[in-house]
């Protein structure tokens, strides 16, 4: 099992209740014992979206203390990330995966074009097999989105549950999941939150 991160929303009511908290105030709050553990998703319940494992890490700027009680912040920060975030960070994820998008179909492009400015297929008996290989891979991959294969009833999206736009991890998908998020979040009556553990 790995490190995961998520998105989160806490309602400013809440937020209020618990932002300056002591670490035993946030316990008793929690009813849990001193001895057991309370984490960012003990706290922040209302999970909006996963990242996932290995996310890059953002500046220090767009992220900024949960509690203001520094001792608190530090002991669940430790080893978990527990972060404010607004609009601007949330921009940020939805930019650094457009680039990844860009980034990976220019790669499988490139090789197999005649140039940058008129860009037009090479004759494929000039294309290189690594890079064909490739292209069927990403091809293949994105068909087991849509069932394309023994897993004949799937699809990158779920019409029966939630508000998901996509239940789908693959960036080219994922990023219009978080364009709703960022179009319909209710930044006047909530606080987003982005967590690891």
């Amino acid at each position: 099992m790995g490190y995961r991160n998520y998105i989160a929303t806490i309602t400013n009511q809440e937020y209020d209740k618990i932002k300056d908290f002591t670490k035993e105030e946030l316990y008793t709050y929690k009813n849990t014992s001193m001895d057991d553990y309370v984490g960012p998703y003990d706290i922040a319940t209302d999970r909006l979206y996963e990242l996932g494992k290995n996310v890059d890490e953002f500046p220090d700027e767009l992220l900024k203390p949960f509690f203001s009680n520094k001792e608190l912040q530090d002991e669940i920060t430790d080893e978990d990330e527990f972060y404010l975030v607004d609009k601007e960070f949330l921009k940020a994820v939805i930019d650094r995966y457009s680039d990844k998008i860009k980034a990976y179909y220019r790669k499988l492009l490139d090789p197999i074009l005649t140039d940058e400015r008129f860009p037009k297929l090479k004759d494929p008996n000039e294309y290189d097999p690594t890079h064909v290989y490739e292209m069927a891979s990403h091809i293949q991959s994105m068909a087991f989105e849509w069932g394309v294969s023994v897993f004949n009833k799937t699809a990158p999206y779920d019409l029966t549950k939630g508000d998901a736009v996509t239940t789908s991890w693959k960036y080219e998908y994922a990023q219009f999941e978080l364009v709703r998020i960022y179009k319909t979040f209710d930044w006047e009556n909530n606080k987003m939150v982005y967590y690891g553990y």
